[in-house]
């Protein structure tokens, strides 16, 4: 009988302490658990692009502005090659021409020195049977030896043949002249053509550059969710990226002190294992549905308890730690 009512004894003790528990939980101040979390940004591209090569590892703390993937985008590459061929294209042409005006200039001076010595021995020619007649004419003293203005016409002929010499060099001279010239400005046009492409290619270049990955801040990154030599589609997530320090804590109030929490009121945030460690948090939201609280952030770990998520926004210069577990109490005056 005595060892019944021990039982009964020791039964109504621990109904008691629950419900006192139970109480304290009821009517505890706004005072709850929760977790630091480093804001995640998803990277994408907004072209479908390859990945050539990916230089950073998961949780890897980089700088604002370090590399932390090559990509490329297909068309891109084609067009640049397009460019170049155009520029081999037109260089090959510049050259052809170049050789052709060279040869022209050099098949006219040829032609001209050929004319010009078959008019050259014919002047020589006609000399030659002049001082011949002269010879002649002079030597035949019976003749009476007349003044005659009028000119022979070997004469004449000579005339007409000096004329020509000159006519011909004068022309050659000149068709050769012309094509030095049209030979020193043919580059010209190529070159500015040229550099105009150059231009264009330096443009893609410079484009593609651009599709670089760059960290957009300091901080570490997170799941790489692509590999190298994978082609990704446009708005594709290829990497999760944290801010260097958390920026968030998520809490979840117990569904009893719901009323005790609304957006904008301040709470403070402690480390659970280095109080010392605190900052000023505000709420900036609250969860739509009761949900159950994960058992790391219930204040009595073995029961489960429901409750209410709610997020605060922390300043980033603090010294916690992403997903440390933090106390939250609340700054408000109920």
């Amino acid at each position: 009988m005595k060892k019944i009512n021990s039982i009964y004894i020791v039964t109504i003790g621990l109904v008691i302490l629950l419900l006192l528990m139970y109480n304290r939980l009821k009517t505890d101040s706004a005072f709850f658990y929760g977790f630091s979390e480093n804001k995640e940004t998803e990277i994408s591209h907004n072209r479908d692009v390859v990945i050539e090569k990916i230089l950073v590892t998961t949780g890897q703390e980089v700088k604002k502005g370090d590399l932390l993937m090559l990509v490329k985008n297909t068309v891109l590459p084609v067009k640049i090659n397009e460019l170049e061929l155009k520029k081999e294209v037109i260089n090959a042409n510049t050259q052809q021409d170049i050789k052709e005006i060279k040869y022209k200039i050099s098949d006219l001076r040829f032609t001209k020195l050929n004319k010009l010595n078959e008019i050259t021995a014919k002047i020589n020619e006609l000399n030659k049977e002049t001082e011949l007649n002269k010879i002649l004419f002079e030597g035949l003293k019976s003749i009476e030896h007349k003044h005659d203005s009028s000119k022979t016409a070997g004469q004449i002929q000579l005339e007409y043949l000096k004329e020509r010499l000159t006519t011909i060099a004068q022309n050659y001279n000149q068709e050769i002249a012309f094509q030095q010239e049209l030979l020193r400005n043919i580059s010209s046009p190529s070159k500015i053509e040229k550099e105009i492409i150059d231009t264009e290619i330096e443009k893609y270049k410079d484009e593609q550059k651009r599709l670089y990955i760059y960290a957009p801040s300091d901080g570490i990154v997170g799941s790489i969710l692509c590999k190298e030599k994978e082609n990704i589609s446009a708005f594709t997530t290829l990497m999760g990226f944290y801010q260097m320090k958390p920026t968030l804590v998520k809490g979840f109030v117990h569904e009893s002190l719901l009323l005790h929490v609304k957006v904008g009121d301040k709470f403070e945030v402690s480390s659970s294992m280095h109080p010392e460690h605190k900052v000023i948090g505000k709420v900036i939201g609250l969860g739509s549905r009761i949900v159950e609280i994960p058992q790391r952030l219930r204040k009595m770990p073995d029961y489960k308890t429901y409750g209410r998520e709610v997020l605060i926004r922390i300043p980033q210069d603090n010294m916690f730690l992403q997903k440390e577990r933090v106390m939250l109490e609340s700054l408000n005056d109920d």
